[in-house]
């Protein structure tokens, strides 16, 4: 299972999407016990409602409607132009084989996510909408909706953290690895108080920082095997996983169950951490674009 879920490459679309994934799991013996890893599935209800916060002036082309919990019917009339056809959903689906209908209407399912993933791109290309990077945003915020274990423990570390109470995403403070660069900068993007280390600072400063400014330490192996002997509580994470892809920080979601908030994203600086932040209009980023053209680059 984790080969499918848990790889990067393969977009994974649905409309309230980690429910499905949830019987999915819980109805496979097979998964019992094993690590759960959720990556790039994107619930596209949730990224309709990212795209309406985010480009209101451009997603109004689409529709005027205000609506929270768009069911998927409702997004293909908004977005595709007809509604789905909803009478197989009332079905029996536990009764095997599922007749043709049945079969029929979970292909059109499939077919229309596709679609309208495609029809926003589109609609994102043409009116210069950062669409890859709201879909990453989304992605993060589809997966962290999976209920986390209870509590967690540091590799080889005897002493864990109590996660029973979700953690929102602005008042979780780490310090993290030079080599977690990647990870860091996106924490950022989502809110989180991170400091990233430099690759000159010592373990000392690491640890320094960890426990002076009450931030959880987040490491690769090399620099958590230099630190658990003086800072048991560091946690270790790979940079990379086993695709060469950068390991997705929806699993530090899930294991320091950090809960997402929508106007916490961009609310920090992903170069300096600084959470005084100016939210530019289109106009303005065209203008600044233009501007930067034209900028003599000996002057």
């Amino acid at each position: 299972m984790d080969d499918f879920f848990g790889n990067p490459k393969i977009i994974k679309l649905g409309c309230g999407i980690m429910m499905d994934i949830s019987l999915i799991v819980e109805n496979n013996h097979g998964t019992k016990g094993k690590t759960k890893r959720f990556v790039h599935i994107l619930d596209m209800a949730l990224f309709f409602d990212k795209l309406q916060e985010i480009y209101p002036t451009e997603m109004n082309l689409i529709t005027t409607k205000e609506k929270k919990n768009w069911g998927l019917s409702d997004l293909c009339e908004i977005i595709l132009g007809q509604p789905l056809n909803k009478e197989e959903r009332l079905c029996d689906w536990e009764k095997r084989p599922l007749t043709d209908s049945q079969l029929e209407y979970a292909a059109l399912d499939a077919f229309c996510l596709v679609q309208m993933y495609d029809r926003l791109k589109q609609i994102a290309m043409e009116k210069k909408m950062n669409f890859d990077h709201l879909a990453t945003l989304s992605m993060h915020l589809t997966t962290s909706q999976w209920k986390p274990k209870r509590r967690l423990q540091g590799m080889r570390s005897e002493k864990g953290l109590d996660i029973n109470k979700p953690l929102p995403i602005q008042h979780f403070k780490v310090v993290i690895d030079s080599a977690l660069e990647v990870q860091g900068k996106q924490l950022r993007q989502m809110g989180a108080d991170v400091q990233i280390l430099d690759s000159s600072d010592s373990p000392e400063t690491a640890v320094k920082i960890s426990k002076s400014e009450e931030r959880i330490l987040i490491c690769s192996l090399t620099l958590f095997r230099q630190v658990e002997h003086i800072h048991p509580e560091a946690f270790c994470f790979k940079p990379v996983n086993k695709y060469g892809d950068h390991t997705s920080i929806s699993s530090i979601f899930h294991k320091f169950n950090v809960q997402l908030n929508s106007k916490s994203i961009l609310s920090r600086c992903m170069v300096c951490n600084s959470p005084e932040c100016i939210k530019l209009t289109i106009d303005d980023i065209n203008f600044l674009q233009e501007y930067n053209k034209n900028e003599d680059p000996l002057h």
